[in-house]
């Protein structure tokens, strides 16, 4: 299968530019490139300090909402499983921090797509449980006799269970297609041939949709004539495009 977003050039490698039949372009290896510098240090401190700070700040919440009985309110309950979609995706920065480090993904197909799927969870999660929040509010405030029946700590946790269910059947799609990049040994999506089918085909599209989008929630990427640098496994999945020397 051929990756519809080309992934970062592999350390110590130049690329350049040779016809192909997709974007006009192909990355040929032909030599040792300068090193990545400070990014390749700089970016994966960030990602380390976000994982240590996002875990602790989680499991903190996490721990307040189950170890105190009146702490299990509607709204609390879906701020525990916001908590928990958070703590999954903090669980894989320390892999996106290694691979952009060395350049390469070092650790095989299967923690590829484990860290790839709890990437689009934890996305899935968060979007659904916002929505059913703001349904939870508009009914509090709205109707505050009526929805009374509906707002309970037993309906929030059928709610969030849904959203659990909805939410990884919505992320198979990382599990099939996520694999480490023939000739540039990173981890990326490779969706199935014809790639264009997918998504956009080339960078001056004005609208680009993927089915990762359409089920997060419908909202398009606008498309520029640059598109931004990709420094993560999962950039693909979160801004649907990256280009090779990012």
């Amino acid at each position: 299968m051929e990756p519809l977003f080309p992934a970062p050039t592999p350390a110590g490698w130049n690329t350049s530019s040779a016809a192909t039949s997709a974007g006009g372009e192909n990355g040929t290896l032909a030599g040792p490139a300068p090193s990545p510098g400070a990014r390749a240090v700089v970016v994966p401190v960030l990602y380390l300090l976000v994982c240590v700070a996002g875990l602790g700040g989680n499991a903190l919440v996490i721990y307040v909402v189950l170890r105190h009985a009146k702490m299990k309110t509607v709204t609390n309950i879906y701020i525990l499983n916001l908590a928990v979609a958070d703590v999954l995706l903090m669980l894989g920065l320390p892999f996106l921090a290694t691979q952009n480090a060395v350049s390469y993904w070092p650790f095989g197909p299967v923690l590829c797509r484990l860290v790839m799927t709890l990437d689009g969870v934890n996305q899935f999660t968060s979007i659904f449980c916002l929505t059913v929040m703001s349904v939870d509010r508009y009914l509090a405030v709205v109707h505050p006799i009526r929805s009374t029946r509906w707002r309970r700590p037993r309906v929030a946790k059928l709610a969030s269970a849904a959203v659990w269910a909805f939410s990884l059947l919505m992320s198979l799609p990382l599990v099939v297609f996520a694999d480490i990049q023939e000739g540039w040994n990173t981890c990326n999506l490779s969706w199935p041939e014809p790639v264009g089918l997918w998504g956009h085909g080339t960078w001056k599209d004005s609208w680009a949709w993927d089915p990762l989008t359409l089920a997060g929630g419908g909202v398009p990427n606008l498309d520029t004539s640059t598109p931004p640098p990709c420094s993560q496994a999962h950039c693909p999945v979160r801004a649907g495009q990256c280009h090779p020397g990012s």
